[in-house]
């Protein structure tokens, strides 16, 4: 991030410690500090909110179908039980006092007469770091659950007013320089590389080995999962993941363990190479979703624009990542035409064309990550999609 925005931001934590800052004060500070730093530059250095968009924009409306593991994943409730476990039973919310052995209860959005209220039960085998890196792995049961292990990485730190939040963004932001990772060859940001490393180090490492190596567990699909931060942890642990699975099982067996792994608005962490790298190793085992919504009177599209911001380090997003549609989940007057009828459907996103768009600090960047990036959001899009996509397994049976 610019030196100036950081060291404005910096001076603005006490203030905003002392008064225990609410979300509209961590965006007005976002606001402030941002208009502080453009005002500062060359006029001509000066760049609009949002990078420019396609001259088309036709195909940003374009439904796209999931691949048939991800989609077989939404209609089964993993990926629903996955983003449950990853947004209400991590370390900020009620996985920090669960213990090994005891159970989470994800409710599947599921008809009512289709399948039990309380339809998985997860069970937590292991809780691993802690703050502003922590995972939960998870044993699955019921609907949604059997045969699958879920490695769900906790999101930026809540509470006290979002103060927290505020503080972990500073130390994202502080720590956003582009670095080399020797264990992963590629480069991304020392923050998000200095949190894995301790991670990975700490117990991760020996952790997926065992579940990938244990006969008790034997033909479980690993299902790594994360919002925002945790979205970041888990693309490169998937990918580290991927490139150490070899060494633990055979060059031969690697292709044989399943995993899969899915980001939800992940802020951006290494360059064009970087991104290259991790969906070229992942291919297919990794999802990468993109919260969007149209403008309900212009109907321009979207995004949540902390997909998009490159922290000045030209970070990029993971090539192939796919849109979310999310608009019905406003008041009726603020929709546009036809959100009811699209909410939940996943729409393409060409990196060739743009897509996410590069984003910048402003007006726009505040108020889109209101709209699109936390949790309540992607919960309210998910649950539609995931209704969508058991309406069609069952349409096909």
């Amino acid at each position: 991030l610019e030196s100036h925005y950081l060291s404005c931001l910096s001076s603005q934590t006490s203030l905003a410690m002392v008064r225990f800052a609410t979300v509209a004060g961590i965006l007005g500070l976002v606001l402030r500090c941002s208009q502080a730093h453009r005002s500062n530059l060359p006029r001509e250095t000066l760049s609009t909110d949002f990078g420019p968009l396609p001259a088309g924009v036709e195909w940003l409306d374009q439904e796209t179908a999931l691949n048939k593991q991800f989609e077989s994943l939404m209609a089964g409730g993993q990926l629903w039980t996955a983003l449950i476990l990853a947004t209400h039973y991590n370390q900020n919310n009620a996985g920090a006092t669960l213990t090994a052995g005891g159970a989470a209860e994800v409710r599947t959005p599921f008809p009512s007469t289709e399948s039990p209220l309380w339809s998985s039960a997860p069970v937590l085998l292991q809780h691993l770091g802690s703050k502003f890196c922590a995972v939960h792995i998870w044993l699955g049961k019921g609907v949604g659950g059997d045969g699958a292990i879920y490695v769900t990485f906790t999101p930026a730190r809540q509470g006290m007013g979002d103060l927290l939040t505020l503080d972990h963004l500073r130390r994202i932001w502080a720590g956003s320089t582009a670095t080399l990772s020797e264990n992963d060859s590629i480069t991304m940001s020392k923050y998000l590389k200095r949190k894995f490393d301790r991670l990975w180090a700490n117990g991760l490492e020996a952790a997926l080995q065992h579940y990938v190596t244990a006969p008790e567990y034997k033909g479980h699909k690993l299902i790594f999962a994360g919002v925002s931060h945790g979205a970041a942890l888990t693309q490169i642990a998937s990918y580290r993941f991927a490139l150490t699975l070899p060494k633990w099982v055979g060059e031969d067996q690697g292709e044989v363990v399943d995993f899969a792994a899915v980001a939800w608005n992940s802020y951006l962490w290494t360059d064009v190479e970087g991104a290259r790298a991790v969906r070229e190793t992942l291919g297919d085992h990794l999802l990468n979703v993109v919260l969007t919504q149209r403008q309900h009177v212009t109907l321009k599209r979207y995004m949540d624009s902390v997909s998009g911001y490159g922290f000045d380090q030209h970070f990029v997003p993971i090539p192939g990542t796919i849109l979310l549609e999310a608009g019905c989940n406003r008041e009726p007057d603020l929709q546009a035409a036809g959100d009811e009828d699209i909410c939940g459907d996943f729409l393409s996103c060409d990196s060739q064309q743009g897509c996410p768009p590069q984003t910048f600090l402003g007006k726009d960047f505040a108020t889109h990550i209101m709209k699109l990036h936390r949790a309540p959001r992607i919960k309210a899009a998910m649950k539609r999609a995931t209704r969508k996509a058991r309406a069609r397994a069952l349409t096909d049976a």
